[in-house]
């Protein structure tokens, strides 16, 4: 394996999420790298000979010792190697750790598990092509400094918070929840501005509480990678797409920022597929899918909760994550071309 592919490997694991393992004393180990994607934990080695399975079983302990402070119940060990002859670990099974065996042909790019173990695994199958390819490392950029302040998240709670308790405590809620709330029936005769205002209002202290934590967990995070006009577009256009996917097929008052929450979720969802971790671990791609899928089961279940309107503000986010990666690559075609 040569230093260059090596080091582009490297490079690529970084940019997607996965954190290099250190030893003690605060110096990197080289070709060994961690991803968390609760409840597993994985752990990638991939270095030159057969220093892998010393490397491995040297930090195995370690890392297993590691596995309730982080909430993971299995940990998923992946040897990678470019030698022909693969070394397998022999040890006693546990049923918590998991061992996969690749090997990787530098010259044609292509991965052959060991038989029974799987091909694929969190992606990194792609990174070791790209490496070898040359292909350039992309990377997430962050559009609001780390220092910033979520301005628009903040600006969404208050608003929710004061419009909630003018309806519930100074007794507007009826006429606000008329005046405001979104109908179709209202819609078709002109009171379009209901699209926006219904994303301010909340039925009571759960609908309220529930979308603040998802505007808390994710929202910040999302304002960090978008920047604040963007983030505030997403909110409103993912809005809006709940709304129209709520009207269509209802005539009942709907109301919550449910809509640009789902919106948000479905482009953290595809954000966290393409590069990785995002917002220092705290999201991951196999907890966001299961809580995904966990919000909109929920919303099924209840008759009350508008999923049509949760799934329009989801369709929302794809198309607008679709139109803001496609603009990054025809930014960079043209620079590619001047």
């Amino acid at each position: 394996m040569s230093e260059k592919w090596l080091t582009q490997f490297q490079n690529q694991m970084v940019t997607h999420g996965f954190s290099q393992v250190k030893e003690r004393s605060g110096f990197p180990v080289v070709g060994l790298f961690t991803r968390m994607e609760n409840p597993v934990l994985y752990c990638i080695c991939c270095v030159e000979g057969t220093e892998i399975p010393a490397i491995m079983l040297h930090h195995t302990k370690t890392l297993e010792g590691m596995l309730p402070k982080l909430q993971c119940t299995h940990l998923v060990r992946l040897f990678i190697h470019t030698e022909q002859e693969i070394p397998i670990i022999e040890e006693a099974y546990r049923e918590e750790i998991h061992s996969v065996y690749w090997w990787f042909d530098t010259e044609t790019g292509k991965v052959t598990p060991r038989t029974g173990d799987p091909s694929k695994l969190i992606g990194i199958e792609k990174l070791l092509q790209q490496s070898i390819s040359n292909t350039p490392v992309e990377k997430l950029k962050v559009a609001m400094p780390k220092a910033d302040k979520p301005f628009v998240c903040l600006h969404i709670a208050v608003i929710c918070l004061l419009v909630f308790l003018a309806m519930h405590f100074l007794d507007f809620g009826g006429v606000m929840v008329q005046t405001f709330a979104l109908k179709r029936s209202a819609v078709f005769q002109g009171e379009i501005y209901r699209f926006v205002t219904a994303m301010f209002l909340h039925s009571g202290w759960m609908h309220l509480f529930s979308n603040g934590v998802i505007l808390y967990y994710f929202g910040i995070q999302m304002e960090r990678i978008l920047g604040h006009k963007k983030f505030l577009l997403m909110y409103l256009f993912c809005g809006l797409t709940c709304g129209i996917a709520s009207i269509l097929c209802q005539d009942v008052y709907s109301l919550g920022a449910s809509g640009g929450l789902f919106g948000m979720m479905m482009m953290a969802l595809l954000y966290t597929k393409k590069y990785g971790n995002l917002g220092r671990g705290r999201m991951n791609h196999a907890t966001l899918m299961i809580f995904v899928i966990y919000a909109v089961a929920m919303g099924f279940t209840n008759t009350t909760t508008d999923n049509m309107g949760h799934i329009g503000g989801m369709l929302g986010g794809l198309l607008l994550y679709g139109i803001l990666e496609g603009r990054k690559k025809t930014n960079i075609s043209t620079d590619e071309t001047k």
